[in-house]
């Protein structure tokens, strides 16, 4: 009985339209018609606290996120499919309130009902409820009409008040809750609401209406309560009515964020001021609103019984109303300086609009409207110029207008004074003056005049072009952006790559900077100087397609469009800067224009215009909205790290971000905390991770803001994927310390073989040079012993004694050398000394020698190996000198370098090349070279030897030695 009551008045709403009788508006609200709903019957709008929105249509609940629509029904845990309301409390539960009476609320992914919450079923009714609340005890306060209030109290248990007058809206005013009745209020103990009184206000009958959206403003104390026939204004603080609007079917008001309001009915909604009874011509003309909500962004929600949802993303956009026809569509418009606006549809029909009161004047294309398109306007003080393909050239000046050139295609112009260049097309680049410009009737000599008029610059096709300096002009061409100058051109594709491309159109600020619009790919800047300053596309934050057109005010700033996006941009400190500016979605824009006060856009369906210091919320944010691991969803939360084992290593993340204004948007995410690791940017809001390898993983994802900045916030959780079992730490420190232990002794073992292996092997080592000394000493003390007989043969005692002392020095010192392994420097100098005078003696003096040391402190306390030196001096001499003959000379040199000492023995012999009898090192030479890789091995020192062949006159042997 009460659904088909319901029903009815449904129906009504339906076929009772209001007919506004006020004047006629000049401009009407810019909407957009969303597409996606299950059902044209929406009851009502709600945003939730992340942002989405919501609608309840008699098909179930819809959820948008500002491009997809998702829809709950029953099979998704809905009690019923025809929903009214929503409402949301403290705890993030939305609550629904279902035709059939059985409450429900929807948390984090699930919609719970009586058949899986028990405690809803106290509240389980056969009624309808009209609205509900939540107070500051958390109680959940909902009205039926007919059978009066329920509470559901927070640990699950519920009260019903039954009143014996109808109920039909409860709200809170401070700690005060109260109902509205059919006659008056109830007004509620709050700490006791079993307890509560009723006032009375004359004057109020309410006739019983589910569907009518009461509101409440809380600052004047008042209930605007929608009737058949007019409004409420029920006064709750002095208990009175006064009825507005008696003739208006209205549905509900909603405020905006001046002092207006929506009055919404069943012909559509209009902005009431709250002072003039006037009703006002409607906007959406023909719905049956139900309910409007106002967004976050600022944007206004219309549900309607018939036309689905509306969406007003700002009141400042408004439509001018134009009647033509049944195409209001707008090419190209211009302003000119005394605020004249000049708007050009597809075949040059144009509008003359005062910008002051808004009426225009209606002008029939002078030309034959057959393969006509209009491509710009350019102003010239007052005047207007209109040129494109197969027009000519337009002039408009005083509403009236001539037309130069007829059907020749001209694709820009650019005024100078008295100075115009004009490109038309293929033709090239031609300059004349204005004064020039003739009306000619004769066809011939029309298609002429151009020429006969007009220097020609430069011959090619043209597609726009812009004078850069007294001598230079910007040319765009097919082949892209070409400067002409003195008669010679050349293109600039190498600044940057889109410049290869068609150029669309080419402006310069007042700062001397070029602004180059580019088919289908970006704008580039130039400075003055043609040098780039930087480009904005796609990837810079520029939506909805490439800028197509721009226009540049007097203020500097410049205004760009895409499809259906206005940016406005400027450059400072050589920077440049742009935000998104305004969203026209349900229409497409082709050009702009701004004065001091208006932004003027012409798009596919008239004239928009809102004010130039329209300001959005630039910043939009993103949210996590479900993951999958392994093809399960996982519960999330920012608290949470989730913690999984190795194989469950394909993650999938969804992710939205909710705005109504932002239009297409980029995401960007990265896997770790490094703020060096790359981002990754897409425009999908998926992400599939496949394969994940074991670790620690922080998910981070960003959304691009509307001005094209990233967000700094993000959205993100932690993910651990922990290792197998041979891969976790206590396995793995296992396993290495067994290993190490081993590796440890078998490395000891093999080290002490080796030990005992290199200390015998020293003994051997040293063992031989010892024997060698004595193979050698025989010999040596012979030929030596000899020497000094014959020296006293010759009663030459004096030599022969000074050679039989140093002689016998030098046996004493050989065996005190041979039973160390270390020497002092001193001592070893010494030796040597001794060696050289008695081998000097010896030979002759067939050679002589000299000793030079630098950068040795204290050679007492300099060590050295011992037996390393004698053999390379006694080589030397042998092998090296005796061979020569005379002048034979032997240097040895000594140098402290750090914690080493540098020796040098070199001859001026023979040298080793001439002796090609020697085929092998001295068995000397190669035990003092093995017995020094011995001492390194075993002191970890850095002992070598380098033997040198000298070249050129000085011939001979260098060796040097790391000691």
């Amino acid at each position: 009985m009460f659904r088909t009551f319901c029903n009815l008045f449904t129906l009504l709403f339906l076929i009772y339209a209001y007919h506004p009788v006020a004047g006629q508006n000049i401009f009407y609200t810019n909407y957009t018609v969303k597409s996606g709903l299950p059902s044209n019957t929406v009851y009502y709008a709600f945003q939730s606290h992340d942002g989405f929105m919501w609608f309840t249509t008699d098909a179930g609940i819809c959820r948008y996120d500002g491009s997809t629509f998702t829809t709950y029904t029953p099979q998704d845990g809905l009690s019923d499919n025809e929903i009214f309301q929503l409402a949301e409390d403290s705890q993030n539960r939305m609550w629904y309130l279902p035709y059939n009476g059985h409450i429900g609320y929807y948390q984090n992914g699930t919609f719970y009902t009586s058949a899986t919450d028990s405690t809803l079923k106290g509240l389980d009714t056969e009624d309808i409820y009209t609205n509900i609340l939540e107070d500051a005890k958390k109680r959940i306060w909902l009205n039926s009409i007919f059978k009066g209030v329920y509470i559901r109290n927070p640990d699950g248990t519920s009260i019903h008040l039954k009143f014996e007058k109808l109920t039909f809206y409860i709200w809170k005013a401070g700690n005060e809750i109260m109902a509205l009745a059919a006659d008056g209020i109830y007004h509620f103990d709050f700490n006791s609401p079993r307890n509560y009184t009723f006032t009375s206000i004359p004057g109020l009958h309410i006739d019983t209406d589910a569907g009518r959206k009461i509101y409440h403003d809380a600052s004047s104390g008042t209930l605007i309560c929608p009737q058949y026939q007019g409004i409420f204004l029920i006064n709750y603080k002095n208990n009175t009515v006064q009825k507005i609007f008696p003739e208006l079917r209205a549905l509900g008001t909603l405020p905006t964020k001046r002092s207006e309001k929506w009055i919404y009915h069943t012909n559509g909604a209009f902005l009431w001021n709250g002072k003039d009874s006037t009703i006002a011509k409607p906007e959406f003309e023909g719905a049956v609103i139900a309910h409007a909500v106002k967004d976050n962004e600022g944007g206004y929600w219309f549900a309607t019984l018939n036309k689905g949802v509306l969406y007003v993303p700002s009141l400042e956009a408004k439509h001018l109303r134009l009647e033509y026809e049944s195409n209001n569509q707008i090419r190209r418009i211009i302003q000119t300086k005394n605020k004249t606006l000049l708007a050009v549809r597809e075949k040059c029909d144009y509008l003359v609009i005062s910008s002051k009161n808004y009426t225009y004047t209606s002008f029939k294309s002078p030309i034959p409207s057959d393969n006509v398109r209009v491509d710009e306007l350019t102003t010239d003080g007052d005047t207007i110029w209109i040129t494109g393909k197969a027009i000519g050239l337009l002039k408009h000046y005083n509403n009236h207008h001539e037309v130069y050139f007829p059907r020749l295609t001209i694709k820009s112009i650019s005024i100078d004074n008295d100075e115009m260049l004009a490109s038309p097309g293929f033709a090239g680049l031609f300059h004349f003056s204005k004064h020039e410009l003739t009306v000619e009737s004769d066809e011939y000599k029309r298609k002429n005049i151009f020429a006969n008029q007009g220097k020609r610059l430069y011959a090619g096709r043209i597609t726009c072009h812009a004078k850069a300096t007294n001598n230079q002009v910007l040319l765009g061409t097919n082949r892209g952006l070409a400067v002409y100058e003195n008669g010679n051109i050349r293109y600039l594709s190498s600044t940057h790559p889109y410049l290869q491309n068609r150029i669309v159109q080419i402006k310069q600020d007042q700062k001397g900077f070029f602004w180059i619009v580019v088919d289908a790919t970006g704008v580039v800047i130039l400075n003055k100087n043609l040098e780039l300053v930087g480009s904005l596309d796609e990837a810079k934050g520029i939506q909805d397609g490439p800028c197509h057109r721009l226009f540049i005010d007097e203020t500097n700033e410049v205004w760009m469009i895409t499809r259906h996006s206005v940016y406005r941009a400027g450059i400072k400190d050589n920077n440049i800067n742009f935000e998104k500016f305004f969203l026209l979605e349900s229409e497409t824009i082709n050009d702009i224009t701004v004065d001091s006060e208006k932004v003027w856009i012409a798009s596919s369906s008239g004239i928009v215009t809102l004010d130039r210091n329209h300001k959005r919320q630039n910043e939009v944010q993103t949210r996590i909205t479900s993951v999958y691991i392994n093809g399960e969803k996982v519960s999330l939360s920012s608290e949470t790290i989730l913690s999984v084992p190795y194989h469950q290593n394909n993650v999938r993340i969804f992710f939205t971000t909710v705005s109504f204004f932002a239009g297409n948007i980029q995401y960007r995410y990265k896997t770790d905390d490094n703020k060096s690791s790359q981002w990754t940017v897409t425009k999908s809001k998926e992400i599939e991770f496949s394969s994940l390898s074991p670790g620690e993983y922080h998910f981070q994802i960003q959304v691009q803001n509307s001005n094209g900045t990233w967000n700094k916030s993000t959205s993100h959780f932690k993910l651990i994927i922990k290792p197998p079992l041979w891969q976790q730490w206590w396995f793995i420190t296992l396993w290495v310390s067994v290993t190490l232990l081993l590796l440890a002794f078998t490395a000891q073992r093999i080290y002490r073989e080796n030990y005992k292996k290199l200390i015998l092997h020293d003994k051997l080592v040293e063992s031989e040079l010892k024997a060698l000394l004595a193979q050698m000493n025989p010999h040596f003390i012979f030929n030596t012993l000899n020497t000094i007989q014959r020296f006293f043969l010759t009663s030459d005692t004096k030599t022969a004694n000074r050679l039989l002392s140093r002689f016998s020095s030098l046996m004493r010192r050989i065996l005190d050398n041979t039973s160390v392994s270390f020497i002092s420097l001193e001592d070893e100098i010494a030796f040597l000394n001794n060696y050289l005078e008695i081998e000097q003696i010896r030979f002759n003096h067939k050679f002589d020698y000299t000793i030079e040391i630098k950068g040795v402190a204290d050679g007492s306390t300099t060590m050295i190996p011992s037996m390393t030196i004698q053999p390379f001096v006694e080589n030397a001499i042998l092998h090296g000198l005796m061979p020569k003959g005379e002048s034979g000379h032997l240097k040895l040199f000594f140098r402290k370098d750090l914690n080493q000492v540098y020796v040098i023995v070199e001859d001026n012999g023979v040298g080793r090349k001439t002796q090609l009898h020697r085929t092998h090192t001295p068995r000397g030479i190669n035990l003092i070279q093995e017995r020094l890789a011995i001492l390194n091995s075993k002191n970890k020192t850095n002992y070598r030897i380098k033997i040198t062949d000298l070249t050129g006159d000085a011939k001979g042997t260098r060796v040097e030695l790391y000691l």
